[in-house]
């Protein structure tokens, strides 16, 4: 691959697949092909003569080469077989009859992390494999401080005679409970379940730690090892309601959180995966914190945890900006809540506290998410803005099938851009990462389509702000997700979300009372005069000026009051309201 580390690359280190790396005419490994304890076998890639453009032929270089020539004698060995190999027994039959190379001097430092060995096509059709098994299905599951593994085995030839398992790792944080386990006879063919390996993750161990662990396989004419990279002390947790699935994260992302290799479930709803990557960003004063396009600005500061009610799950989690190249010196604690009432199923709640801990306040501060949605094919995506919903939502050009929609809550001022991630259309270029002075223009421009004419890949920035927070204090910002099989039912979902947990945009019409308040002089100088009917208990009055800005609020027990007041001139709504009855009132003020 061009790289001579022992880096980890996906999708060749997951264990369905074969992961291959090149050797020269020595046998000796590339000095650009990387190594490491997921590569299965090696093979020639260096100065490899092969066919080039214009009935051509030429010399080349790289596991591009060296792959190629496992998968041609993977064909090659099948066809043999008459085709009545597995998948395991193919591969078996290819691994256990290659040359040994990590003996070779210079292969030495790579011993057991170039495969098995280099491919040998003759003993593959000449030698046959008498016995030989493989674990597949996998499951890693993590209780506070254990580790539980399970997995299929199956014995792919001969019956075994005493076979046995033997687990070890090299890892100083995963202490095993034990390290072997007799099976004894297997069937040809015989599949058995193993889940009696447990272990314990020891105190020290860093928040998704990589470990790897290994399993041999043991019986007369048998002895082969597997391996198993696994991912320990996981600060990442899924949690669903039934209708969606999402991994909540301890690093600012939201579905995935790592992409290279894969952790996470991603965002699956209405058994969809929607979103390719998502995640908080914040900005302000040429300074910005993010995780998402290609940056991990956010580290975690606690183990995630979940809470379950009978009306909801979240999960909470605590990081901060510190691996940011120019912190902002905030910690965020986040809540996301999914709802199990089906009325409410089919929406997210994201929510943030951002703790000041620098010295200084920050009087414009924004808050924002990042969100590349992908709705079935992402190519095809498009964009809109409902200015009545006030939500910008997404769905797939020339189709009513699924709709995502976000939403935020009336507290702040608020903007809405979406994004051709490609830059057409006049959009930034997200492909690229996202510099500050984009991130400017995220802050100050409204973008309510994108995919235009026939869709494209999008994505959406969302962002509440200026928002103003002084050292050593905190403020919440709010966002919602919301879903439809259709634009109907999104609809109907962003009202359903509006009237439950947003009522100063929406009321429900049995709560509606237009005669409970009376205004006058309506238009009023500097005093107005509220009377409310039939006062027999506090009521509530709350006043918002043309943006819907909260400028005041107070609580009355009588019928009749003066309010004084200073307020510039112009158009502001008065919200009355008692535990049973509300009104909506304008007034003009001179």
């Amino acid at each position: 691959n061009g790289n001579s580390s022992n880096d980890v690359y996906y999708p060749a280190a997951y264990h369905e697949v074969v992961c291959v790396t090149a050797t020269n005419q020595q046998d000796i490994k590339w000095n650009k092909s990387c190594y490491g304890y997921h590569v299965d076998l090696a093979a020639p890639g260096e100065n490899v003569y092969s066919t080039y453009a214009n009935n051509g032929y030429t010399y080349g270089w790289g596991t591009s080469y060296a792959s190629p020539l496992v998968a041609s004698l993977a064909g090659l060995v099948y066809g043999y077989y008459q085709k009545q190999l597995n998948p395991f027994q193919l591969r078996a039959i290819i691994e256990k009859n290659v040359d040994i190379i990590d003996t070779i001097s210079s292969n030495i430092p790579y011993s057991n992390k170039i495969g098995r060995g280099r491919i040998n096509a003759l003993k593959a059709l000449q030698q046959r494999v008498t016995k030989s098994v493989r674990p597949f299905n996998y499951l890693i599951t993590e209780n506070s401080d254990t580790v539980y593994i399970s997995f299929s085995l199956m014995n792919l030839f001969k019956p075994t005679d005493y076979l046995y398992l033997k687990y070890r790792t090299e890892s100083s944080y995963l202490e095993l409970f034990t390290d072997s386990l007799f099976i004894g006879t297997m069937d040809s063919m015989q599949i058995s379940e193993i889940s009696e390996i447990k272990c314990r993750i020891l105190p020290g161990c860093p928040f998704n730690n990589e470990i790897d662990f290994f399993i041999q396989a043991i019986d007369s004419g048998l002895n082969e090892t597997f391996h198993l990279k696994l991912t320990v002390n996981k600060n990442y947790k899924t949690i669903t309601n039934g209708t969606i699935s999402l991994t909540a994260c301890s690093n600012g992302r939201i579905g995935y959180n790592s992409l290279y290799p894969v952790q996470g479930d991603g965002v699956v709803v209405f058994n969809n995966s929607l979103v390719a990557e998502m995640g908080l960003w914040i900005y302000t004063s040429e300074k910005s914190s993010f995780c998402f396009a290609g940056k991990n600005d956010f580290i975690p500061l606690s183990k995630i945890s979940v809470n379950t009610t009978a009306d909801s799950i979240t999960a909470y989690s605590l990081f901060c900006d510190s691996l940011s190249n120019s912190p902002l010196w905030l910690s965020v604690k986040q809540e996301i809540t999914l709802f199990k009432q089906p009325v409410n199923s089919a929406f997210i709640k994201i929510a943030y506290r951002i703790y000041n801990n620098s010295n200084s306040s920050y009087d414009s501060l924004f808050v924002g998410l990042f969100s590349d949605i992908d709705i079935l094919n992402p190519t095809r995506n498009k964009a809109n803005y409902d200015s009545l919903l006030k939500i910008l939502y997404s769905y797939m050009a020339y189709s009513n099938g699924i709709h995502v929609a976000f939403y935020m809550p009336s507290k702040n001022k608020k903007h809405v851009y979406a994004a051709d991630n490609n830059g057409q259309n006049g959009s930034i270029f997200v492909e690229d990462g996202i510099s500050n002075n984009e991130f400017k223009q995220l802050i100050s421009t409204n973008r309510f389509n994108a995919g235009e004419p026939n869709g494209n890949d999008i994505s959406f920035f969302i962002n509440q702000g200026p928002i103003s927070i002084s050292a050593n204090d905190s403020t919440d910002v709010v966002f919602y997700m919301v879903f439809g099989r259709n634009k109907n039912e999104l609809i109907k979902n962003v009202q359903q979300l509006i009237s439950e947990f947003d009522p100063l945009i929406f009321i429900r019409p049995s709560f509606i009372n237009n005669n409970l308040a009376t205004i006058s002089p309506n238009p009023s100088n500097n005093v107005f005069i509220l009377e409310v009917e039939n006062a027999n208990m506090p009521w509530t009055m709350e006043l918002y000026d043309a943006k819907l800005n909260l400028v005041d609020k107070n609580i009355y027990t009588e019928n009749k009051i003066s309010y004084y007041h200073n307020l510039s001139p112009g158009i502001y709504f008065i919200k009355v309201y008692t535990p049973s009855e509300c009104t909506w009132k304008k007034i003009i003020v001179l």
